[in-house]
């Protein structure tokens, strides 16, 4: 099968701090992908914890 996806050489910044760095992927037609990453509530409301509590 073909590739539905190409990436190469990817790099993303944020600033001065590079998040990626030279990646790359190709998906091919018909396969399941995905990127999981921080979620926005993560970045909304950085002192919540999700409902987790810690124990020592």
């Amino acid at each position: 099968m073909a590739d539905m996806l190409v990436v190469k050489n990817l790099t993303k910044k944020y600033g001065d701090f590079t998040a990626v760095n030279g990646i790359s992927y190709d998906v091919r037609t018909g396969a399941t992908f995905g990127i999981l990453g921080r979620t926005a509530r993560e970045d909304h409301d950085p002192g919540d914890d999700g409902g987790f509590e810690t124990r020592d």
